[in-house]
């Protein structure tokens, strides 16, 4: 048995052998809590105080920047607009920002508004300064909030533009400063940015040397939004001392280069839009690259549908010529499966037409697994294209079964070419005499085509059918050095095509125009789709373009890149090249 202390509590007066008694903690003293209390009630008033000040305060300062508002030049529906923004507010800062970036922008939407009698161009630059104050005081209130010196500076700029005021030069510092504090504290923001490249832009004759550089450097950023550079590239191209000289200034983006080109066929400088275009596809390049490793990463990443709207961004995106070919084999051999959507399918259906014109002179440019796929793609096509798509992709039995569909339509112009491919397709699998019966169907000028031509050529060698191989020979030999007539062309806005036959290699391409609408135009020009040229195009002017030619068929054709479209006259493979002339020589420029 234990013994207990006996100087312990529990063992005093307590009978011997009895349990001790549970011990208790001793409660607080009643002082402690009411103590407690008392500062817990305290703190709870104090803060509700607290904010009950920081609310009174809040009414008064949008009541004292209401009352600022209201001795401004002022319509009664701009007043109530900027009362409302005010009311939204929920610190001193954003109220003053709210009115400020409202006159800012009011200003600016005036500027791009022809100016009326209703202007009142003294009321404009009160307004404009009480922008500028609130904006500085915004500034004061929170130093790191970028808005406020852009608002700062630029109501400064706006009101001293509108005034004439010579302080918007001789002390540029008042808006220039603002403005260079923004970017400071925001460099990943555009908006600053963007105000200071057109500022500068107007100023540009005043500029010291360090800050046109300066500007420059502001422009190249400002150009890579599209609605600034529409807004800018005329005026930077009226600055440039040469059209060359304003290219320092263009973001390497194919949006700007694609807009440049505008501009400077607008102005006749042919040079630099060549110089332009060829940018632009390098720019191009590198952007659907981009896309299609964009692409790649949705793909693995599991979000099929993103991948799949990228990868066919790049095929309806991509120009129809060869350099962009490889990209659009990847893009459509990797996209996912998915539903038809008619809107893309009206964008894919100029790349499936090209390519099957490619095919007509036996030089397509995408496998025929993918052939099949854009044409699934595309969807909706008319019976002659869709059989043509069939036999391209090599899918005989369904390009036939669509044939069956159209018996009484057989024998339309539009049915031609897919008799001249399903007769050459029937020769590749070894069927001579069905071949021959497809190449019969073929009528009117098809009949002259070098495709059809060189189908009979070969279906009469395999047939032993001597007669015709002669007849056809010679027919083959008159094409190769006959002029092509402008009938042979096919036209469609934009563009023009046709089928040129080569007997022997050439070496150069000549081209004449029968008619040209205005004083010139600029004519793109490919063969088998490859882009071999681009020149200006006149009336009567013989246009000589060094290009290799195998023997065989060749699509050539020309898009017009500037003015209207060219009615082409005679065309004809060369056997030799010019040697005074160099390719895009500066006169054809």
């Amino acid at each position: 048995m234990p013994i207990e202390s006996p100087s312990t509590p529990a063992a005093k007066g307590r009978p011997h052998g009895s349990r001790p008694a549970p011990r208790r903690e001793d409660p607080a003293p009643r002082g402690s809590v009411r103590f407690l209390q008392a500062a817990l009630a305290l703190g709870a008033v104090v803060l509700a105080g607290s904010s009950l000040l920081e609310l009174q305060a809040l009414r008064d300062d949008r009541e004292r920047v209401a009352d600022r508002i209201a001795e401004a030049p002022l319509t009664e529906e701009t007043r109530l607009t900027l009362e409302r923004r005010i009311a939204r507010a929920d610190a001193a800062s954003e109220i003053r920002l709210a009115v400020a970036t409202y006159l800012v922008e009011t200003e600016l939407d005036a500027l791009a508004r022809p100016a009326t009698t209703a202007d009142d161009p003294e009321a404009q630059v009160r307004r404009l300064e009480l922008a500028a104050d609130l904006a500085a005081e915004a500034f004061a209130l929170r130093p790191s909030a970028w808005e406020a010196p852009t608002l700062q500076g630029a109501a400064i700029y706006l009101a001293r533009r509108r005034s004439s005021d010579r302080r918007l030069v001789t002390e540029y510092e008042a808006w220039d400063a603002p403005l260079t504090r923004a970017r400071r504290l925001a460099p990943g923001i555009d908006d600053p940015h963007r105000f200071a490249a057109s500022a500068y832009l107007e100023l540009w004759n005043a500029l010291s040397p360090e800050k046109r550089e300066e500007a420059v450097g502001l422009l190249r950023r400002a150009f890579a939004s599209p609605r600034t550079f529409g807004r800018l590239i005329g005026a930077w191209l009226e600055l440039a001392d040469e059209p060359e000289d304003a290219m320092a200034a263009m973001p390497d983006l194919p949006h700007v280069w694609e807009g440049l080109q505008r501009e400077l066929a607008r102005r006749g400088h042919w040079s630099a839009f060549f110089d332009a275009r060829e940018r632009w596809r390098d720019a191009l390049e590198r952007s659907l690259e981009a896309r299609l490793r964009e692409a790649e990463r949705h793909a693995r990443g599991g979000d099929l549908e993103t991948a799949r709207e990228l990868y066919l961004e790049v095929v309806a995106t991509s120009p129809l010529e060869e350099r962009f070919a490889p990209l659009v084999e990847r893009a459509l051999a990797a996209a996912p499966p998915g539903p038809w959507q008619p809107r893309l399918g009206a964008r894919l259906r100029p790349r499936l037409e090209r390519d099957l014109a490619l095919d007509l002179v036996d030089r397509s440019s995408l496998p025929p697994e993918l052939v099949g796929r854009l044409a699934g793609l595309v969807g909706d096509l008319p019976e002659p294209i869709e059989a043509r798509a069939e036999l391209a992709a090599g899918r005989l039995v369904d390009a036939e079964r669509l044939e069956r569909r159209a018996p009484l339509s057989r024998s339309h112009e539009d049915w031609q070419p897919y008799w001249i491919v399903k007769a050459r397709e029937l020769l590749a699998r070894g069927h001579p005499g069905e071949a021959g019966v497809a190449l019969a169907r073929v009528a009117g000028g098809w009949r002259d085509h070098p495709a059809h031509l060189l189908v009979r050529r070969d279906v009469a060698t395999a047939a032993g059918d001597t007669a015709t191989l002669a007849v056809t020979e010679r027919r083959l030999e008159g094409l190769a050095a006959e002029p092509l007539p402008p009938e042979a062309w096919r036209r469609a806005r934009g563009r023009a095509e046709t089928a040129l036959y080569v007997g022997d290699t050439a070496e150069s391409l000549r081209l004449s125009f029968a008619a040209v609408p205005g004083s010139s135009s600029v004519v793109e020009v490919l063969v088998d789709g490859r882009v071999v040229t681009a020149r200006r195009a006149r009336t009567g002017r013989e246009l000589r373009v060094d290009v290799d030619l195998a023997s065989g068929s060749h699509l050539v054709e020309m898009r017009t890149l500037a003015g209207a479209d060219p009615v082409p006259g005679t065309t004809l493979a060369a056997g030799g090249r010019d040697p005074s002339r160099r390719r895009g020589a500066a006169d054809d420029r």
